[in-house]
């Protein structure tokens, strides 16, 4: 599986305040304010969020496969592909199901290799192309089947989730060498990132993913943990065949803080770096902040 998902939404250019470090209450206040200016995708107030309260957590594996077969034909209909190739790539996912619980279920396809016939989309890409673009019909069904995972701690009656060993994720990729996408990212910037997030224990790890993007620029995220986070798993089940790439997964739009930023030449040998703070709850920040336009 692919820790390359640098499908980016299309925000406009924002000035955006960096957050005061005092608490969390006055740093979300003064959010709430950012998140309503023009061009700033407020998660309060998109499609997805509004869907969530009236789709529960699937029960089913009827269920799940309905909302991932549904996905893939929503993403052919608007690539103007074949819904043909759409039934392939479905029939190839089910294919690999341990036909266990449906948590396992959802984390073997995450994982999952398959690719759309002729193209490069696995599984993966696509559900963070319907969060990108707030798709939300079938992808709320299918994160509510990734968070029987994703999300623990005292909310849902379960454990909280370990850190990593050494507290630290890493996320290597591409960038797009915007300049408002540089400007967002500002230290003390506390803000929602939209897709479900890969990230690896493995620096090394990260350096290989952030080599075969093709974007012409190069970052690496740095993402520092609390003691514990009730929105990160270690990945433990894999699709037949494919490697431990010591995945720790996050929920969509979890939120960060913006530690340190480096902007370099981009290059391969001078990538850009940005350290994030992770945070232990989602829920303990508000939904109106401003969401990340690249991770």
């Amino acid at each position: 599986m692919s820790l390359l998902l640098e499908y980016q939404a299309d925000p406009r250019s924002t000035d955006f305040f960096p957050a005061t470090s005092r608490d969390i209450a006055q740093r979300a206040s003064r959010h709430h304010l950012v998140a309503l200016m023009d061009g700033c995708r407020d998660f309060g107030k998109t499609r997805y969020k509004e869907s969530l309260a009236g789709v529960a957590t699937p029960t089913t594996q009827d269920e799940l496969r309905s909302a991932v077969k549904g996905l893939l034909h929503e993403f052919a209909t608007e690539h103007t592909l074949s819904p043909n190739e759409a039934d392939t790539l479905y029939h190839c996912l089910v294919s690999e199901s341990p036909g266990t619980t449906l948590a396992a279920e959802i984390e073997v396809l995450w994982t999952s290799a398959q690719t759309w016939p002729g193209r490069d989309n696995e599984f993966c890409h696509i559900v963070n192309w319907a969060l990108w673009m707030d798709r939300p019909q079938h992808v709320a069904v299918i994160t509510r089947a990734l968070s029987l995972f994703l999300v623990t701690g005292p909310r849902k009656g379960l454990p909280t989730a370990v850190s990593p060993p050494n507290r630290k994720t890493f996320r290597g990729g591409g960038f797009s060498g915007k300049q408002e996408h540089k400007d967002f990212f500002r230290k003390g910037l506390l803000y929602r990132t939209p897709p479900v997030l890969p990230t690896t224990g493995t620096e090394s790890k990260a350096g290989v993913f952030m080599s075969r993007s093709t974007e012409k620029e190069k970052i690496l995220w740095t993402f520092e943990f609390p003691i514990v986070c009730d929105h990160v798993y270690h990945i433990q089940k894999r699709a037949l065949g494919v490697p431990d790439e010591d995945e720790w997964l996050f929920a969509a739009y979890s939120v960060f803080e913006v530690l340190k930023v480096d902007w370099k030449t981009g290059t391969l040998g001078d990538h850009h770096e940005v350290v994030l703070s992770v945070k232990a709850d989602n829920a303990e920040f508000p939904d109106n902040m401003p969401c990340a336009p690249w991770c």
